[in-house]
């Protein structure tokens, strides 16, 4: 499964589990444990797609002296 699809599964349970009628403790824990996979799944993804546009050179060839097209 790829990091966007558990995203937004994490998504979905946020949504759904406000309405399962978890004790006020319970609810609260639950909540913020899914925001902080919720944040550090989007940090990683954001470093990741850094990293992917960094490794993106363009590649330029040069020519050595004396070298005919």
């Amino acid at each position: 499964m790829s990091k966007q699809q558990i995203l937004m599964v994490l998504g979905c349970w946020v949504i759904i589990f406000l309405f399962l009628g978890f004790p006020s403790g319970i609810d609260k824990m639950l909540a913020l444990l899914s925001g902080v996979a919720i944040i550090g799944l989007a940090y990683q993804l954001r470093v990741n797609k850094k990293i992917a546009e960094d490794k993106n050179i363009p590649f330029v060839e040069h020519k050595k002296e004396g070298q005919i097209d």
